[in-house]
């Protein structure tokens, strides 16, 4: 099959993506723990409930892309640390109990009974 014109500008730019995919990523940043990154943001000179304050804000992507704007923060740079954070995924019981004050151990909740209606 020859390819011409946009069919083969098309097929050059998904051979060049799914290349690009296939590599690995070598210069990836490592994920920050849950306290690494809790200990950046106390590290803030700012009163203690100011991330609160900034997730109340109604137009918060605003705010923050003008601060990015303002320090010099390009978005690879946003990106980038973004996949730093901690995943959700990597959560155990025993750290979520902790700081949400949850017993220990799962088996030691005590749950209400519910019901649900019939349908």
């Amino acid at each position: 099959m020859h390819l011409t014109g946009p069919e083969l500008a098309r097929n050059d730019y998904v051979s060049r993506r799914l290349k690009s995919r296939s590599r690995p990523n070598y210069d990836m940043p490592l994920k920050r723990s849950l306290e690494d990154v809790d200990e950046l943001i106390q590290d803030v000179p700012l009163p203690g409930n100011w991330i609160d304050t900034l997730v109340e804000t109604p137009d918060l992507a605003v705010l923050l892309a003008h601060i990015a704007q303002k320090a010099g923060i390009t978005d690879r740079q946003i990106k980038r640390s973004r996949y730093t954070l901690p995943s959700f995924s990597r959560a155990t019981w025993e750290d979520v109990s902790v700081k949400h004050g949850l017993p220990s151990s799962p088996q030691l909740l005590d749950y209400e009974e519910t019901v649900s209606p019939p349908a």
